[in-house]
């Protein structure tokens, strides 16, 4: 979290980017929709692909804030 304070005004803002939210996200409702489908069995093969969909999603989410930023 990064402070930036102004001057003139000053104006408090925070800069805080999301990108690490996706794998949590998924890897928890793949978790939940796993178990849904198959118990315990499906449980774990539904975290593991949704932790693989969260870790590309954040690839995704930080090369969208870089290419902002430019």
């Amino acid at each position: 979290m990064a402070l930036r304070v102004s001057a003139r005004a000053m104006v408090f803002s925070y800069h805080r980017p999301m990108g690490c939210l996706p794998i949590p996200l998924f890897a928890l409702i793949g978790f939940g929709i796993g178990y849904l489908v198959d118990s315990r069995t499906g449980s774990v093969w539904g975290g593991g692909i949704g932790l693989v969909i969260g870790l590309v999603l954040m690839v995704v989410v930080f090369r969208a804030m870089r290419k902002a930023n430019r």
